[in-house]
């Protein structure tokens, strides 16, 4: 038996959400970053203010589980954020690499990257001084992801974070199940 057939429903599960989102067109993903920077740069100026001293630096950033990458241009006043193929060989100053779940909670400042990275559940590679210089921005900020997100939907933002929240705890139970049968 091969390993492709011996793989599964959870390792199925993980190679097509890698593979479909490889094929996420950039002229999609590319206006809904800008749109998360957009966000993130009016509710926590503070952390670019913070990242001034590394303006034109450029960070990749890759989810283990994802068929892309993004690639952060810091910039005090307008930051970019886009989608790379995740075996783009980049031109950036820095990588991170790890679990979404984990690059998620790392942005909210939820867990310490220093654990993260002693654990293993996080590489990274080139600037260490601009990565560190980026890890102390985000924690200070208090940035709450799915609150943020909701804010876009007005005066619904109340219910959609509701959804968001249940969506988040139902793939973060999938992702631990997962997890536990690879």
């Amino acid at each position: 038996m091969s390993a492709k057939s011996a793989a599964g429903p959870f390792e199925l599960a993980k190679r097509a959400i890698r593979a479909g989102s490889a094929l996420a067109p950039r002229f999609v993903t590319d206006p809904l970053l800008e749109r998360v920077v957009a966000l993130l740069l009016k509710r926590h100026p503070r952390v670019f203010d913070r990242l001034a001293r590394h303006d034109g630096r450029r960070v990749r950033i890759v989810p283990d589980e994802l068929g892309l990458a993004f690639e952060l241009t810091v910039h005090r006043r307008s930051p970019r954020l886009v989608a790379t193929a995740r075996d783009d060989v980049s031109r950036a100053h820095a990588e991170i690499r790890g679990a979404l779940p984990a690059l998620i909670a790392l942005l909210e400042g939820r867990i310490d990257g220093d654990a993260l990275f002693f654990s293993r559940e996080l590489t990274i590679s080139g600037d260490t001084e601009l990565v560190l210089a980026l890890r102390n921005a985000v924690d200070s900020a208090r940035i709450d992801l799915v609150e943020d997100l909701a804010s876009l939907f007005g005066s619904a933002a109340g219910p959609v974070e509701v959804l968001m929240r249940r969506a988040a705890a139902i793939a973060s139970g999938i992702g631990r199940l997962m997890a536990r049968t690879a």
